[in-house]
């Protein structure tokens, strides 16, 4: 499914780039990144630790407990939609461009409505990944024959976002027909509490998300504009395989909370054969990025303006320094899976606020006087030392199971 969504971005990149100009793409851009933090907001954790909670009631046979757990996980999505919405109108009337923050309230609202949590934990991703798939479709096409249209920019957000929210509805009444579950918006005591516990896990997602946006606004000031736009693509590249492990992760989660149920010992045995596998993949990444980069950048920027060889170049190099990357960033996924399984979410949230202090470590040494060609090392300096912080806290806390 994320495949699909990262085909659709791609696919929509060039037909902005060329049919819009680039002051109201960069505040595209700048909308999306802020939908995607307030959808962090939004899901409050429901995509990962409500996924194990699910597991959890579902191994001990409790329909009650299912029900209550996934009424709560929309729940606790209210305040944090309201805020998000105060967020939206105030960036909307706070800038020329505040009509695409307005218009990004669309895609929290489909965040807000995701049952996708409840289709991972149980595994019923198929109809929703044909409709996805569907859906994806139109809104390109739709796009497609309005890239002549002077609000061509706004439609590219208010499209997806329609489009989302008709899904998740969609998805919805299956549900509730299906299983008899419904959306409470109900606040309860209990739902109180559940959003305690999701408080680290949400902080932790938004330090992650901060992290590389830290770096991209610090070196602004010392770095070319062509090395700014190739930095900014490497930095999509980067957030794009990001996207992908987390949702082969998830789809993971269910068979790694069972074996997590069943036994510590367990879990140490499907984690051992699930690295292998995913290092042999991850490698195979690496050695695709590192050989063919140049070419994954002509690729990937088809149909684009930005086509200059010296840009191709540039972003050539950065790709072969982030080739790594990938496999950093899913073996660190699989220490994240386990601190959440154990419950440790107040390390969790610690792991992602130490990060954060080196990522801002990392913007300082920018002027410092470093050679701008070392910058593009920069993801792969983060991803080692989170991998390191977060295996730290995990090998700590197995000590309780010897």
């Amino acid at each position: 499914m994320q495949l699909t969504n990262l085909l659709a971005q791609l696919l929509l990149l060039p037909v902005l780039i060329n049919h819009a100009d680039a002051l109201s793409v960069g505040a595209y851009f700048l909308a999306l990144s802020f939908a995607s933090l307030a959808g962090i907001l939004v899901n409050f954790g429901t995509n990962q630790a409500t996924i194990i909670d699910l597991q959890r009631a579902s191994m001990d046979n409790d329909k009650a407990r299912l029900r209550k757990i996934y009424m709560q996980a929309f729940a606790i999505r209210i305040l944090p939609l309201l805020v998000s919405m105060l967020v939206s109108v105030f960036l909307g009337f706070a800038n020329s461009f505040g009509n695409y923050f307005l218009l990004s309230f669309l895609l929290i609202i489909a965040e807000f409505l995701s049952p996708l949590f409840y289709l991972i934990a149980f595994q019923q991703m198929k109809i929703y990944v044909l409709l996805n798939f569907l859906f994806k479709f139109i809104t390109f096409w739709v796009i497609w024959l309005c890239r002549n249209e002077q609000q061509l920019v706004q439609l590219a957000i208010i499209v997806p976002g329609i489009s989302m929210i008709i899904l998740n509805l969609t998805m919805l009444s299956i549900i509730k027909k299906g299983e008899g579950f419904g959306v409470s918006l109900k606040l309860s005591s209990d739902t109180w509490h559940t959003m305690r516990t999701h408080v680290p896990v949400v902080a932790n997602n938004m330090t992650v998300h901060l992290q590389q946006s830290v770096f991209l606004f610090s070196i602004s000031g010392v770095a070319s504009p062509v090395f700014l736009s190739a930095y900014g693509f490497i930095d999509k590249v980067v957030g794009s395989i990001r996207l992908v492990v987390s949702s082969y992760n998830a789809s993971f989660i269910p068979i790694a909370t069972s074996a997590h149920h069943t036994g510590f010992s367990n879990w140490k045995t499907l984690r051992s054969k699930h690295n292998m596998v995913i290092t042999i993949l991850s490698l195979i990444a690496a050695a695709v990025l590192f050989f063919f980069s140049e070419e994954l950048v002509r690729l990937f920027l088809l149909g684009g303006k930005e086509k200059s060889a010296e840009f191709i170049a540039l972003s050539g190099q950065l790709l072969r320094m982030i080739s790594l990357v990938p496999l950093l960033i899913a073996l660190n996924a699989l220490n994240i899976m386990e601190l959440l399984m154990e419950n440790r979410f107040n390390d969790y949230l610690l792991a992602g606020i130490i990060v954060l202090l080196f990522s801002a470590s990392g913007a300082v040494f920018t002027h410092l006087g470093l050679k701008t060609a070392y910058l593009g090392f920069y993801p792969f300096y983060i991803e080692s030392v989170s991998l390191l912080i977060y295996l730290f806290f995990v090998l700590r806390n197995r000590k309780n199971h010897l």
